[in-house]
């Protein structure tokens, strides 16, 4: 099965349906609460949250617990299509989280070093539905 888990209640209702797939909302700082969801261990996780520096605390907090997470839509190549919905960010000035990946570890640097962020409700329903037909694939 295939997990997303979002960090938006318009996302989350205007994801495209997928086979064997489930999404649920993992409400920010609460996803250590998902350490109750032993389940999730067995299944595919994807998670996509605001680009922003919090939204890759968050991530790297779920893969605490999911190592084998894996974010979408959260990188440069999303900031930069969506670049005239992009603003400044809440001014929080966390150090870099530990669970990332490259890309992921050089979306956070830009953010800090330039206090941008994109909201995941501002991407596009068309990049949206793209992007993941492309996982599903």
């Amino acid at each position: 099965m295939t997990v997303f888990i979002v960090e938006n209640d318009l996302n989350l209702l205007t994801l495209p349906s997928f086979p064997r797939g489930i999404a649920m909302r993992g409400e920010g700082n609460a996803v250590n609460r998902l350490d109750r969801v032993r389940w999730l261990a067995n299944n595919r996780v994807y998670y996509w949250g605001d680009i922003d520096v919090d939204g890759f605390v968050i991530l790297s907090r779920l893969r605490n617990l999911f190592a084998h997470a894996q974010s979408i839509m959260m990188d440069r190549q999303t900031l930069a299509r969506h670049e005239r919905f992009v603003g400044k960010s809440n001014g929080s000035n966390p150090s870099m989280p530990s669970n990332l990946t490259p890309a992921e570890r050089d979306a956070f640097d830009y953010c800090a070093r330039h206090d941008r962020r994109l909201e995941q409700e501002r991407i596009m329903q068309s990049f949206v539905d793209s992007r993941l037909a492309a996982l599903m694939e």
